[in-house]
C-alpha cells in the first residue's frame, strides 16, 4: 500500500511506502469485521439501515488508501436520517477522522472534508440529545473529534520522519558511492603518477643508451658500456616497478626506497652516464618529511627526464636549498644541441607534480627560459 509523501506542511509529494507495516492492514480488516458482527447483532433495525451499517464497517478497511473518500461517506452516514447513533458510527469517525489527518493528500480539502464531518458528527441541530446531558455530550463529542485529530497528527509525523530519513539515508548512501569514487580516481591518479615517475624516467635513460649503442659501431667498448647501462636501467625500472607492485598488495617496500635528497646524487651520476653535463647543489635541511624528501626527488627526476628527451645534449642544473620555510627545488637546463619534437601526450608528469606540490600548499612553476632552455622551480613548505 503507497501513500503520499508528506512534507511539514502536509502537502502531496511524491509517493512513497510509507502506509506502514503489513500488521497495519491487518488491524484494519480486523476492526472492520467486528464491526461488521456489531452492526448484523443490532435488532430491530430496518435492512437498509444494516446495509448502511454493514457498508459503514467495510470502509474502514480502504481509510488509509483513500482517507478522504472515506471520510466523507462516515460523515454522510453520521447525518440522523438513517436512524440513531450506534457504536458502529462512532468507532467508524474515530478512525475515519485519524486517516484522513494522518494520509490526506490535500491539506485544503482534508480540512474541509473534516469539518463538515465533524459538524454531521455533533448534530448542533438536535436539540433533544443536547436537551437530555448538555455537558456529556459536548465532552464526549470534544475528546472524540480531538482525540481522532491528535492521533492523525502523529502519525502524519511519524509518516514525515521516516521519509526524511529515508532521504538521509539515501542521500549518505550517494555521497558514500561519490565519496568512493573520488577515492578510487584519487588512487588512480596516484598509481598513473608513481608509474610515470618511477618506469618513464628509466626507460628514458634506456632510450638514450639505445640511440649511443646504435651509433658506437666501430666502437666495441663504447657498445659494451652502453649495453651495460641499459641492462642496469632495465633492473633499476624493473625494481621500481617491484615496489610500486609491493605497495598494491599492502607492503611498505616504498617506504624504503631510495628517493630522498641523498639519492639524487646517484641520480645526477646515472644522468652523466648518458654524457649529459649536470651540476648538483645540494643544502639538506635535515629533518625532512617523507613526503617532501620523495616529491623532491621526484621533481629533480622528472625534470631531467624532459631535459634527455627533449633538450639532449643541453647543460643541466639541479639546485636544492632551504629559503624562508620551504624547500626550494630548481631544475634549469639550457638549448639542447639539436631540435626533439616532444612526444605526443607530453606534460603529464608536471602536471602531476604541479597538483602535488599544491597539495602541500606549496608553489610550482614550469615553463621557458629567455635563451631557449626550460626551467621547472617547486617552493615545498617544510615546516
Amino acid at each position: 500500500m503507497r501513500v503520499a509523501r508528506v512534507d511539514e506542511r502536509g502537502e502531496r509529494g511524491e509517493p512513497v511506502k510509507a502506509a506502514g507495516p503489513p500488521w497495519m492492514l491487518l488491524c484494519d480488516l480486523a476492526v472492520s469485521a467486528a464491526l461488521v458482527v456489531m452492526a448484523l447483532q443490532e435488532t430491530g433495525r430496518s435492512p437498509l439501515w444494516r446495509a448502511s451499517e454493514v457498508a459503514l464497517a467495510l470502509s474502514v478497511t480502504l481509510r488509509r488508501r483513500f482517507p478522504i473518500a472515506v471520510m466523507a461517506f462516515v460523515g454522510a452516514m453520521q447525518v440522523r436520517t438513517l436512524g440513531t447513533e450506534t457504536v458502529v458510527e462512532l468507532i467508524s469517525f474515530i478512525v475515519a477522522a485519524q486517516a484522513l489527518v494522518a494520509y490526506g493528500r490535500s491539506g485544503r480539502l482534508r480540512w474541509i472534508v473534516l469539518g463538515v464531518a465533524v459538524v454531521a458528527f455533533i448534530e448542533p441541530w438536535d436539540g433533544d440529545w443536547y436537551a437530555v446531558d448538555p455537558v456529556g455530550r459536548i465532552f464526549v463529542c470534544t475528546a472524540v473529534v480531538v482525540g481522532s485529530v491528535a492521533l492523525g497528527l502523529y502519525e502524519r509525523s511519524q509518516h514525515t520522519l521516516r521519509a526524511s530519513l529515508a532521504d538521509r539515508a539515501e542521500l549518505l548512501a550517494r555521497e558514500q558511492t561519490a565519496q568512493g569514487a573520488r577515492v578510487r580516481a584519487e588512487e588512480r591518479n596516484r598509481l598513473a603518477a608513481e608509474l610515470h615517475d618511477a618506469l618513464g624516467h628509466e626507460i628514458s635513460l634506456i632510450a638514450v643508451e639505445a640511440g649511443a649503442l646504435a651509433v658506437a659501431d666501430g666502437d666495441p667498448a663504447a657498445r659494451s658500456s652502453a649495453a651495460e647501462r641499459i641492462r642496469a636501467n632495465a633492473r633499476q625500472a624493473l625494481e621500481e616497478l617491484r615496489q610500486i607492485v609491493a605497495v598494491l598488495d599492502g607492503g611498505d617496500a616504498a617506504d624504503r626506497s631510495p628517493f630522498t635528497l641523498a639519492g639524487l646524487t646517484t641520480l645526477a651520476e646515472r644522468i652523466r652516464q648518458t654524457g649529459a653535463r649536470v651540476r648538483l647543489t645540494v643544502s639538506e635541511p635535515g629533518g625532512l618529511r617523507d613526503d617532501v624528501e620523495r616529491l623532491t626527488f621526484r621533481i629533480v627526476q622528472e625534470a631531467l627526464t624532459n631535459a634527455l628527451k627533449y633538450a639532449p645534449g643541453a647543460d643541466l642544473s639541479v639546485t636544492v636549498a632551504e629559503a624562508a620555510g620551504c624547500l626550494s627545488v630548481a631544475v634549469v637546463n639550457g638549448p639542447g644541441d639539436v631540435s626533439a619534437a616532444a612526444p605526443a601526450g607530453g606534460g603529464r608528469g608536471l602536471h602531476g607534480l604541479s597538483e602535488r606540490v599544491r597539495r602541500l600548499d606549496g608553489g610550482f612553476q614550469a615553463g621557458p627560459t629567455p635563451d631557449g632552455g626550460f626551467r621547472v622551480v617547486a617552493r615545498i613548505p617544510i615546516a
